[in-house]
C-alpha cells in the first residue's frame, strides 16, 4: 500500500503553483504509536471543535490528554465551553517555543518530507487524499512492527 497515487508519475514545474493550503490536525495515540487525523482549510475554533468531535467518537468513553501548542483557535472561548460539557477530554497547553515536547510533531515533520515536499497536487482535494493515505499507510505500517514484535518477544 503507499500513499502516493499508483500510475505515471507527472512531472514537477520549474514554477510552483500554490493551489491553496490545508492545515493538518493530529493526534497520536501514546499506546499504540497510531495517528488520526484530518485536514482543514482554515485553522478555525470551528474547525478545531469538529476535529475534537471526531477524536472523541474515535476513543468514545476513554479518558484523553490532547498536547498542543498555543494557537489562539485553540484557546477560543467556544472551544473552553464545549470542554465543560466533554470531561473526558483534557487539552495541555506546551510551553511557548517548547513544540519539541509533543511527540505528534516529527510525524508533521515526515508529513512535510513524504506528501508535501516536491509535490505537486492538482488540488487541495487530491492533497487531503495524500494525506488521508500517508496517515492510514503509517498506521499500517506501525500495526505490522508490533506484530513482528510481539511475534519476536514470544519466541
Amino acid at each position: 500500500m503507499h500513499w502516493a497515487p499508483k500510475g505515471n508519475l507527472r512531472s514537477i514545474p520549474a514554477r510552483y503553483e500554490r493551489k491553496g493550503i490545508l492545515n493538518l490536525l493530529a493526534v497520536r495515540d501514546e499506546r499504540t504509536g497510531e495517528v488520526f487525523g484530518d485536514s482543514y482549510e482554515k485553522k478555525t475554533h470551528r474547525d478545531f471543535l469538529n476535529f475534537l468531535e471526531k477524536v472523541e467518537r474515535r476513543y468514545k468513553g476513554e479518558r484523553l490528554f490532547i498536547i498542543l501548542d498555543n494557537l489562539s483557535s485553540h484557546k477560543h472561548r467556544k472551544v473552553k465551553e464545549w470542554l465543560k460539557e466533554h470531561e473526558l477530554i483534557t487539552l495541555v497547553f506546551l510551553p511557548t517555543n517548547a513544540s519539541w515536547l509533543n511527540h505528534i510533531e516529527p510525524y508533521f515533520k515526515d508529513v512535510k518530507r513524504f506528501v508535501i515536499n516536491g509535490s505537486n497536487y492538482v488540488s487541495k482535494k487530491e492533497m487531503k487524499k495524500a494525506l488521508r493515505g500517508y496517515i492510514k499507510w503509517t498506521n499500517k505500517m506501525i500495526k505490522l512492527k508490533q506484530k513482528v514484535k510481539g511475534n519476536y518477544l514470544k519466541q
